[in-house]
Protein backbone atom coordinates (compact mmCIF):
# COMPACT_ATOMS: atom_id res chain seq x y z
CA UNK A 1 0.00 0.00 0.00
CA UNK A 2 2.90 2.54 0.74
CA UNK A 3 4.24 1.85 -2.83
CA UNK A 4 1.44 2.83 -4.53
CA UNK A 5 0.74 5.94 -1.68
CA UNK A 6 4.21 6.94 -3.09
CA UNK A 7 3.60 6.60 -6.98
CA UNK A 8 0.46 8.69 -6.18
CA UNK A 9 3.02 11.51 -4.98
CA UNK A 10 5.00 10.94 -7.36
CA UNK A 11 2.87 11.22 -10.51
CA UNK A 12 1.09 14.51 -8.28
CA UNK A 13 4.43 16.04 -8.07
CA UNK A 14 4.80 15.54 -12.10
CA UNK A 15 1.60 17.18 -12.48
CA UNK A 16 2.36 19.85 -10.44
CA UNK A 17 5.40 20.67 -11.91
CA UNK A 18 4.19 20.69 -15.77
CA UNK A 19 1.40 23.16 -14.48
CA UNK A 20 4.21 25.52 -13.45
CA UNK A 21 5.69 24.88 -16.25
CA UNK A 22 2.63 25.84 -18.81
CA UNK A 23 1.92 28.78 -16.53
CA UNK A 24 5.47 29.98 -17.00
CA UNK A 25 5.19 29.60 -20.94
CA UNK A 26 1.91 31.67 -20.53
CA UNK A 27 3.90 34.54 -19.10
CA UNK A 28 6.64 34.38 -22.28
CA UNK A 29 3.86 33.82 -24.60
CA UNK A 30 5.18 30.63 -25.87
CA UNK A 31 2.81 28.44 -27.91
CA UNK A 32 3.70 24.96 -28.92
CA UNK A 33 3.01 23.64 -32.34
CA UNK A 34 1.82 20.01 -33.94
CA UNK A 35 3.55 17.33 -32.05
CA UNK A 36 5.02 19.53 -29.13
CA UNK A 37 8.29 19.99 -31.36
CA UNK A 38 7.54 23.40 -32.35
CA UNK A 39 7.78 26.13 -30.11
CA UNK A 40 6.78 30.01 -30.76
CA UNK A 41 7.49 33.01 -28.83
CA UNK A 42 4.94 35.37 -29.59
CA UNK A 43 5.14 39.45 -28.88
CA UNK A 44 2.67 41.08 -27.11
CA UNK A 45 0.40 42.07 -30.30
CA UNK A 46 0.14 38.30 -31.00
CA UNK A 47 3.13 38.03 -33.47
CA UNK A 48 5.52 35.49 -34.30
CA UNK A 49 8.71 36.23 -32.04
CA UNK A 50 10.55 33.26 -32.00
CA UNK A 51 10.58 29.34 -33.02
CA UNK A 52 12.38 26.41 -31.14
CA UNK A 53 12.20 23.28 -33.53
CA UNK A 54 13.70 20.02 -34.13
CA UNK A 55 15.41 19.41 -37.30
CA UNK A 56 15.66 16.22 -38.63
CA UNK A 57 18.78 15.64 -40.86
CA UNK A 58 18.74 12.21 -43.47
CA UNK A 59 21.66 10.74 -44.70
CA UNK A 60 19.53 9.66 -47.37
CA UNK A 61 18.34 13.02 -48.74
CA UNK A 62 22.09 13.91 -48.70
CA UNK A 63 21.65 16.50 -45.50
CA UNK A 64 24.45 14.68 -43.27
CA UNK A 65 26.62 12.15 -44.50
CA UNK A 66 30.20 9.94 -43.01
CA UNK A 67 33.73 10.57 -42.32
CA UNK A 68 34.89 6.87 -42.05
CA UNK A 69 36.87 6.12 -38.72
CA UNK A 70 40.30 4.01 -38.77
CA UNK A 71 41.44 2.55 -36.09
CA UNK A 72 40.68 3.60 -32.73
CA UNK A 73 39.46 7.36 -34.46
CA UNK A 74 35.11 6.97 -34.47
CA UNK A 75 33.33 7.99 -37.99
CA UNK A 76 32.36 11.55 -38.55
CA UNK A 77 29.29 12.93 -39.44
CA UNK A 78 29.57 16.89 -40.69
CA UNK A 79 26.13 18.60 -41.96
CA UNK A 80 26.19 19.72 -45.62
CA UNK A 81 25.37 22.70 -47.35
CA UNK A 82 21.67 20.67 -47.83
CA UNK A 83 21.90 20.33 -44.24
CA UNK A 84 22.34 23.60 -43.07
CA UNK A 85 19.91 25.04 -45.86
CA UNK A 86 17.21 22.44 -44.57
CA UNK A 87 18.22 23.85 -40.41
CA UNK A 88 17.91 27.42 -41.98
CA UNK A 89 14.50 27.34 -42.98
CA UNK A 90 14.21 27.49 -38.90
CA UNK A 91 16.98 30.12 -37.81
CA UNK A 92 16.02 32.63 -40.69
CA UNK A 93 20.00 33.52 -41.17
CA UNK A 94 19.70 36.16 -44.01
CA UNK A 95 22.91 35.16 -46.23
CA UNK A 96 24.61 38.20 -49.09
CA UNK A 97 26.59 38.61 -51.42
CA UNK A 98 28.42 41.81 -51.55
CA UNK A 99 28.94 43.52 -54.82
CA UNK A 100 32.69 43.35 -53.81
CA UNK A 101 36.09 41.68 -52.24
CA UNK A 102 39.80 42.29 -51.90
CA UNK A 103 41.96 39.91 -52.83
CA UNK A 104 45.38 39.37 -51.29
CA UNK A 105 47.07 41.38 -52.77
CA UNK A 106 44.69 44.19 -51.70
CA UNK A 107 43.29 44.70 -55.24
CA UNK A 108 39.31 45.54 -55.50
CA UNK A 109 37.35 43.39 -57.91
CA UNK A 110 33.78 42.36 -58.60
CA UNK A 111 32.23 39.54 -56.11
CA UNK A 112 32.28 36.72 -57.61
CA UNK A 113 35.65 37.05 -59.19
CA UNK A 114 36.13 33.88 -61.83
CA UNK A 115 39.70 33.43 -63.29
CA UNK A 116 40.01 31.67 -66.32
CA UNK A 117 43.11 30.83 -68.39
CA UNK A 118 43.66 31.08 -72.20
CA UNK A 119 41.00 28.53 -73.26
CA UNK A 120 38.23 30.21 -71.38
CA UNK A 121 38.92 27.61 -68.62
CA UNK A 122 37.94 28.51 -65.11
CA UNK A 123 41.13 28.66 -63.01
CA UNK A 124 39.58 29.77 -59.90
CA UNK A 125 36.70 31.27 -58.38
CA UNK A 126 37.30 33.78 -55.36
CA UNK A 127 33.98 34.55 -54.01
CA UNK A 128 32.60 36.40 -50.65
CA UNK A 129 29.32 36.29 -48.53
CA UNK A 130 27.97 37.36 -45.37
CA UNK A 131 25.39 35.70 -43.02
CA UNK A 132 23.14 38.41 -41.20
CA UNK A 133 21.01 36.59 -38.56
CA UNK A 134 20.16 36.49 -34.76
CA UNK A 135 22.22 33.84 -31.88
CA UNK A 136 20.08 31.62 -30.06
CA UNK A 137 19.64 34.78 -27.23
CA UNK A 138 18.21 36.94 -29.89
CA UNK A 139 21.57 38.79 -30.29
CA UNK A 140 22.37 39.77 -33.89
CA UNK A 141 25.67 38.11 -35.08
CA UNK A 142 27.11 38.79 -38.60
CA UNK A 143 29.84 36.12 -40.27
CA UNK A 144 31.83 36.84 -43.30
CA UNK A 145 33.26 34.28 -44.91
CA UNK A 146 35.51 34.58 -48.30
CA UNK A 147 37.26 31.89 -49.91
CA UNK A 148 39.07 30.98 -53.10
CA UNK A 149 38.20 27.43 -55.01
CA UNK A 150 41.24 26.28 -57.42
CA UNK A 151 39.77 22.88 -59.22
CA UNK A 152 43.82 22.41 -60.18
CA UNK A 153 44.34 21.92 -57.11
CA UNK A 154 42.08 19.54 -56.74
CA UNK A 155 43.22 17.52 -59.73
CA UNK A 156 46.46 17.24 -58.40
CA UNK A 157 45.47 16.02 -55.36
CA UNK A 158 42.85 13.58 -56.78
CA UNK A 159 45.72 12.01 -59.04
CA UNK A 160 48.12 11.52 -56.39
CA UNK A 161 45.36 9.17 -54.69
CA UNK A 162 45.09 7.52 -57.74
CA UNK A 163 48.52 6.80 -58.03
CA UNK A 164 49.09 5.79 -55.03
CA UNK A 165 46.63 3.61 -54.71
CA UNK A 166 47.63 1.75 -58.28
CA UNK A 167 51.34 2.08 -59.61
CA UNK A 168 49.81 1.86 -63.21
CA UNK A 169 48.22 5.10 -62.79
CA UNK A 170 51.58 7.07 -63.17
CA UNK A 171 54.40 7.90 -60.54
CA UNK A 172 56.50 10.25 -58.97
CA UNK A 173 59.73 11.34 -60.79
CA UNK A 174 62.03 13.45 -61.86
CA UNK A 175 60.99 15.23 -65.34
CA UNK A 176 64.09 14.65 -66.74
CA UNK A 177 63.83 10.89 -66.81
CA UNK A 178 60.71 11.06 -68.49
CA UNK A 179 60.82 9.25 -72.78
CA UNK A 180 58.90 10.87 -75.56
CA UNK A 181 56.50 7.91 -75.55
CA UNK A 182 55.53 9.19 -71.73
CA UNK A 183 54.60 12.64 -73.11
CA UNK A 184 52.76 11.04 -75.89
CA UNK A 185 50.72 8.90 -73.55
CA UNK A 186 50.91 10.66 -70.24
CA UNK A 187 50.94 14.03 -68.54
CA UNK A 188 53.35 15.77 -66.07
CA UNK A 189 52.21 18.06 -62.93
CA UNK A 190 55.52 20.03 -61.91
CA UNK A 191 55.32 19.67 -57.46
CA UNK A 192 58.50 20.65 -57.04
CA UNK A 193 61.45 21.61 -59.06
CA UNK A 194 62.28 18.73 -61.38
CA UNK A 195 60.35 16.34 -59.04
CA UNK A 196 56.47 15.75 -59.82
CA UNK A 197 54.05 13.28 -61.02
CA UNK A 198 53.58 10.99 -64.37
CA UNK A 199 50.14 10.09 -65.13
CA UNK A 200 49.25 7.68 -67.13
CA UNK A 201 46.09 8.89 -69.82
CA UNK A 202 44.97 4.23 -70.66
CA UNK A 203 44.37 4.32 -67.36
CA UNK A 204 40.42 4.71 -65.65
CA UNK A 205 40.93 6.11 -63.03
CA UNK A 206 42.98 8.64 -63.99
CA UNK A 207 40.35 8.99 -66.54
CA UNK A 208 38.03 9.60 -63.67
CA UNK A 209 40.17 12.06 -62.04
CA UNK A 210 39.77 14.40 -65.42
CA UNK A 211 36.19 13.63 -65.65
CA UNK A 212 35.78 15.09 -61.96
CA UNK A 213 38.10 18.15 -62.71
CA UNK A 214 35.99 18.56 -65.90
CA UNK A 215 32.88 18.83 -63.49
CA UNK A 216 34.76 21.30 -61.16
CA UNK A 217 35.20 23.36 -63.66
CA UNK A 218 31.94 22.97 -65.11
CA UNK A 219 30.19 24.12 -61.80
CA UNK A 220 33.44 25.80 -60.05
CA UNK A 221 31.39 28.74 -59.84
CA UNK A 222 28.67 27.32 -57.83
CA UNK A 223 30.48 25.03 -56.10
CA UNK A 224 32.83 27.91 -54.69
CA UNK A 225 29.28 29.64 -53.79
CA UNK A 226 27.96 26.67 -52.36
CA UNK A 227 30.77 26.12 -49.70
CA UNK A 228 31.37 29.95 -48.82
CA UNK A 229 26.98 29.69 -47.68
CA UNK A 230 27.98 26.42 -46.18
CA UNK A 231 31.14 28.11 -43.81
CA UNK A 232 29.18 31.37 -43.46
CA UNK A 233 25.87 29.31 -41.38
CA UNK A 234 28.11 26.78 -39.84
CA UNK A 235 30.22 29.75 -37.94
CA UNK A 236 27.05 31.39 -37.43
CA UNK A 237 25.79 31.57 -33.57
CA UNK A 238 22.69 30.00 -34.70
CA UNK A 239 23.65 27.07 -35.68
CA UNK A 240 25.65 25.32 -32.42
CA UNK A 241 27.21 22.43 -34.37
CA UNK A 242 29.15 20.99 -37.58
CA UNK A 243 28.89 17.15 -36.87
CA UNK A 244 25.84 15.33 -35.30
CA UNK A 245 25.63 11.41 -34.36
CA UNK A 246 22.63 9.76 -36.53
CA UNK A 247 20.60 7.15 -35.48
CA UNK A 248 19.29 3.83 -37.57
CA UNK A 249 21.48 1.76 -40.37
CA UNK A 250 23.40 3.30 -43.59
CA UNK A 251 22.56 4.56 -45.73
CA UNK A 252 19.32 5.92 -44.12
CA UNK A 253 20.35 6.99 -40.78
CA UNK A 254 18.85 10.42 -39.42
CA UNK A 255 20.08 13.32 -37.00
CA UNK A 256 17.69 15.39 -35.17
CA UNK A 257 19.07 18.73 -34.59
CA UNK A 258 17.60 21.60 -32.20
CA UNK A 259 17.63 25.06 -34.09
CA UNK A 260 16.58 28.58 -32.47
CA UNK A 261 14.92 31.05 -35.17
CA UNK A 262 14.18 34.62 -34.79
CA UNK A 263 11.90 36.81 -37.19
CA UNK A 264 14.17 38.68 -39.66
CA UNK A 265 12.99 42.35 -38.87
CA UNK A 266 16.27 44.05 -41.08
CA UNK A 267 14.63 44.94 -44.29
CA UNK A 268 17.29 44.03 -47.75
CA UNK A 269 18.42 47.25 -47.26
CA UNK A 270 19.64 47.22 -43.96
CA UNK A 271 21.52 44.05 -44.52
CA UNK A 272 23.22 45.85 -47.26
CA UNK A 273 24.23 48.32 -45.13
CA UNK A 274 25.67 46.09 -42.56
CA UNK A 275 27.99 44.57 -45.38
CA UNK A 276 28.86 48.26 -46.46
CA UNK A 277 29.82 49.04 -42.67
CA UNK A 278 32.07 45.20 -42.46
CA UNK A 279 33.72 46.81 -46.19
CA UNK A 280 34.60 50.51 -44.53
CA UNK A 281 36.39 48.90 -41.60
CA UNK A 282 33.48 50.30 -39.28
CA UNK A 283 32.53 49.57 -35.83
CA UNK A 284 29.56 47.50 -36.86
CA UNK A 285 25.80 48.54 -35.16
CA UNK A 286 22.77 48.70 -35.67
CA UNK A 287 20.15 50.96 -33.46
CA UNK A 288 22.77 51.82 -31.55
CA UNK A 289 24.02 48.41 -30.54
CA UNK A 290 27.40 46.80 -31.55
CA UNK A 291 27.11 43.79 -33.20
CA UNK A 292 29.04 40.47 -33.01
CA UNK A 293 31.24 40.53 -36.62
CA UNK A 294 33.71 37.37 -37.58
CA UNK A 295 35.97 37.79 -40.40
CA UNK A 296 37.30 34.29 -41.88
CA UNK A 297 39.46 33.56 -45.06
CA UNK A 298 38.52 29.71 -45.81
CA UNK A 299 41.41 27.48 -46.90
CA UNK A 300 39.06 24.54 -48.55
CA UNK A 301 39.49 20.67 -47.09
CA UNK A 302 38.22 17.46 -48.19
CA UNK A 303 35.44 18.01 -46.01
CA UNK A 304 34.16 21.33 -47.44
CA UNK A 305 34.33 19.68 -51.35
CA UNK A 306 31.97 16.67 -50.39
CA UNK A 307 29.55 18.08 -48.11
CA UNK A 308 28.87 20.83 -50.57
CA UNK A 309 28.63 18.64 -53.79
CA UNK A 310 26.00 19.25 -55.64
CA UNK A 311 23.39 16.19 -56.71
CA UNK A 312 24.44 16.22 -60.39
CA UNK A 313 28.19 15.35 -59.47
CA UNK A 314 27.66 12.24 -57.61
CA UNK A 315 26.04 10.56 -60.82
CA UNK A 316 29.19 8.34 -61.26
CA UNK A 317 28.98 6.96 -57.93
CA UNK A 318 25.33 6.05 -58.39
CA UNK A 319 26.07 4.08 -61.86
CA UNK A 320 28.70 2.48 -60.37
CA UNK A 321 26.65 1.06 -57.36
CA UNK A 322 23.42 0.43 -59.63
CA UNK A 323 23.65 -3.20 -60.54
CA UNK A 324 24.36 -3.96 -56.89
CA UNK A 325 21.57 -5.93 -54.91
CA UNK A 326 19.67 -3.60 -52.47
CA UNK A 327 19.92 -5.93 -49.24
CA UNK A 328 17.44 -3.57 -47.57
CA UNK A 329 13.99 -2.68 -49.36
CA UNK A 330 13.71 0.96 -49.96
CA UNK A 331 10.56 2.21 -47.38
CA UNK A 332 9.13 5.72 -47.97
CA UNK A 333 7.00 7.65 -45.85
CA UNK A 334 4.22 9.27 -47.56
CA UNK A 335 5.41 12.83 -47.59
CA UNK A 336 8.35 11.76 -49.66
CA UNK A 337 6.37 9.50 -52.23
CA UNK A 338 4.32 13.13 -52.24
CA UNK A 339 7.20 15.41 -52.87
CA UNK A 340 8.66 13.13 -55.45
CA UNK A 341 4.96 13.26 -57.31
CA UNK A 342 4.99 17.10 -57.26
CA UNK A 343 8.56 17.10 -58.08
CA UNK A 344 8.00 15.07 -61.13
CA UNK A 345 4.77 16.75 -62.10
CA UNK A 346 7.09 20.01 -62.15
CA UNK A 347 10.07 18.25 -64.13
CA UNK A 348 6.88 17.30 -66.87
CA UNK A 349 5.32 20.93 -67.01
CA UNK A 350 8.87 22.26 -67.46
CA UNK A 351 9.56 19.78 -70.46
CA UNK A 352 6.81 20.66 -72.02
CA UNK A 353 6.95 24.03 -71.92
CA UNK A 354 10.95 23.93 -73.38
CA UNK A 355 10.28 21.24 -75.63
CA UNK A 356 11.27 17.61 -75.26
CA UNK A 357 14.82 18.03 -77.55
CA UNK A 358 15.82 20.80 -75.41
CA UNK A 359 14.88 19.45 -72.32
CA UNK A 360 17.08 16.59 -73.02
CA UNK A 361 19.80 18.59 -74.96
CA UNK A 362 20.17 20.39 -70.89
CA UNK A 363 19.91 17.14 -68.80
CA UNK A 364 22.49 15.37 -71.36
CA UNK A 365 24.87 18.79 -71.34
CA UNK A 366 24.62 19.07 -67.29
CA UNK A 367 23.56 16.05 -65.90
CA UNK A 368 24.80 13.40 -68.54
CA UNK A 369 21.38 12.04 -68.31
CA UNK A 370 18.02 12.11 -69.49
CA UNK A 371 14.35 12.56 -67.98
CA UNK A 372 13.40 9.02 -68.34
CA UNK A 373 16.72 8.15 -66.66
CA UNK A 374 16.70 10.76 -63.60
CA UNK A 375 17.16 9.79 -60.19
CA UNK A 376 15.17 10.50 -57.15
CA UNK A 377 17.97 12.71 -56.07
CA UNK A 378 18.54 14.18 -59.04
CA UNK A 379 14.99 15.66 -59.33
CA UNK A 380 15.38 19.03 -57.42
CA UNK A 381 18.61 19.43 -59.49
CA UNK A 382 17.33 18.72 -63.24
CA UNK A 383 13.82 21.33 -61.97
CA UNK A 384 16.23 23.66 -60.99
CA UNK A 385 18.65 23.35 -64.09
CA UNK A 386 15.10 23.61 -66.75
CA UNK A 387 13.39 26.34 -64.78
CA UNK A 388 16.91 28.40 -65.36
CA UNK A 389 16.19 28.01 -68.77
CA UNK A 390 12.57 29.08 -68.99
CA UNK A 391 14.06 32.41 -67.30
CA UNK A 392 16.24 33.04 -69.83
CA UNK A 393 14.06 32.17 -72.29
CA UNK A 394 11.53 35.00 -70.95
CA UNK A 395 14.02 37.66 -70.95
Amino acid sequence: MSNEILIIESKNLEIEQLKTQLELMKRQNIAILGDGEVFLRKTASGGVKAVVGAVTLSEELSEIYEIKGYGTIPSKYPITAIGYLKMNQIAGVSIITPKSLKLEDGTVVVNPYIMRDKNNVIRGVWVRKVSIGRSPTGNISMVSSTLQYNPGQYLIADLIKKVKDDTKAGRLCNIRSLTQDDFVNGQFFSLYDDAGLWVNFDNKEVFKAFETYSQNCLFAERKAQTIVERNCLKKHAAFSRMYVQPQGLAPKRTAKVKVVGWTCDLSEDELQKLAEQVDKGDDITMDGQKIHYTEAIDIVEDEDVVASTDEEEVVVQEEETESQPDTQPEQMSFEDEREYDVLIEKIEEAVESLGVEKAAEILKKNMKTSVDKLKKPQYKMALQLLNEEIGRAAK
